[in-house]
Formats: structure tokens, C-alpha cells, sequence
């Protein structure tokens, strides 16, 4: 930041010495943080696209991919060293057991002078995905057998009976033999219990549990 030493004397003959002094722009960088969207843990696995921001019809929309990056057990993926610039960030793979993000795509992110190199954050938090019990009902021969009644409860206090407030509903096998409850939270104590049964037919004296 220093150009010298300048000699000023008559060689000069009372002409001016011009000095330049060139500015290098500070780069500047993007992190990413993928979190767990109930509990805020973070999350690896997750995929991510870093694009350059282009106009388009209706404003900048992502260009060209720069690179794919994927988050670490930190739940981190970083860019640096990023030019002046519009960019767009998109979650491309959530990690197993997630949805994507919503949504999926942050930007358009400016990198400009007026960050003076500032770190960008961003942070993306993904739902967890829900997940099914089925329960097949069939009698000694294999053969499928409907109209027979099962019960999901959660066994919080693991005495495998089914509490004041655990039950999640019955369900009756249809033809096929199946019965089935969806849109399950992520647990541990799920249990199924044989609560009706066919005439002719002795219960399968079991409470079922996982995985």
C-alpha cells in the first residue's frame, strides 16, 4: 500500500509523478447449514448445486452450475473465494429420510463490495419423511384374511399394553389381508395388537413390535 520512495527534483522540470494504486476486490463465500427442520440438528448427506445467476424473463434465475457439494457431519458445505456476482444455491438430494427443503432453491445471493468479504449464511431445513405400518393378516394355510381387527399403539412405557392415550386408531384387514396406518412419526415404540379375530379362529396372542 506503500510506492516510494518518489524523488522530486529538476530532472522533473516541475512535471508531475503519477502514482497507481490497483484494488483487488475481496472475494467473497457462501455457507450452507442443513438442519433437521423439528429439532435443528444438523444434517449430512445432503446435496447441493451452486449456480450463477442469469437474467431471464422474469429476473435472474440460476445459469450455469459451478459445483456440487455435499454436507458433512457438521451439516456444512462452503464456497469461497467466490467472484462479484449474483448466485443461486439449491438443495439437490436431501439426506435419507428427508424431503427436499421448501424451498429447495435460495437466492439470487449478491456477492458485492459492500460485504468486504463477509461470510453469506444460509440455512435450509428439511421435514422428515413419514412412514407406514402394514399388518397382513393370513391363517395356517398362508391364505389372506380380511375383517380382522389390529390396533397401533405407541408402548411409551414399554409394559406392552395399550394405555390410556397411546392407542393410534384400529384398523380391519380388508380382502387382501392387509391393514395398514400412514403418515407415521419417527418412533420407537410403535406396537401392533390382534384386538378382534374371525369365528372359528383363536387370536395370534402376540403384540408385535418392530422393527
Amino acid at each position: 500500500a506503500i510506492q516510494g520512495p518518489v524523488t522530486i527534483n529538476a530532472a522533473l522540470n516541475g512535471g508531475t509523478v503519477k502514482l497507481t494504486f490497483a484494488n483487488p476486490r475481496l472475494p467473497g463465500a457462501i455457507e450452507v447449514l442443513k438442519i433437521d427442520e423439528g429439532t435443528e440438528a444438523a444434517l449430512a448427506g445432503a446435496v447441493f448445486k451452486l449456480w450463477t445467476a442469469v437474467e431471464g424473463e422474469d429476473g435472474l434465475e440460476p445459469g450455469a452450475v459451478i459445483s456440487t457439494e455435499t454436507t458433512d457431519g457438521t451439516g456444512k458445505v462452503t464456497w469461497t473465494d467466490l467472484e462479484w456476482g449474483s448466485y443461486f444455491v439449491q438443495e439437490f438430494t436431501p439426506p435419507t429420510g428427508y424431503a427436499l427443503s421448501d424451498p429447495a432453491i435460495q437466492g439470487p445471493i449478491v456477492i458485492n463490495a459492500e460485504l468486504n468479504g463477509e461470510l453469506v449464511e444460509l440455512t435450509f431445513a428439511n421435514p422428515r419423511l413419514p412412514g407406514s405400518i402394514e399388518v397382513l393378516k393370513v391363517d395356517d394355510n398362508q391364505t389372506p384374511m380380511g375383517n380382522v381387527t389390529f390396533e397401533l399403539f405407541r408402548d411409551a412405557n414399554k409394559n406392552g399394553v395399550v394405555d390410556a392415550g397411546e392407542s393410534l386408531g384400529q384398523k380391519t384387514t380388508l380382502g387382501d389381508g392387509t391393514a395398514t396406518w400412514t403418515d407415521l412419526v419417527w418412533a420407537d415404540d410403535y406396537k401392533v395388537v390382534e384386538v378382534s379375530w374371525p369365528t372359528g379362529y383363536v387370536p395370534s396372542g402376540a403384540v408385535v413390535t418392530g422393527p
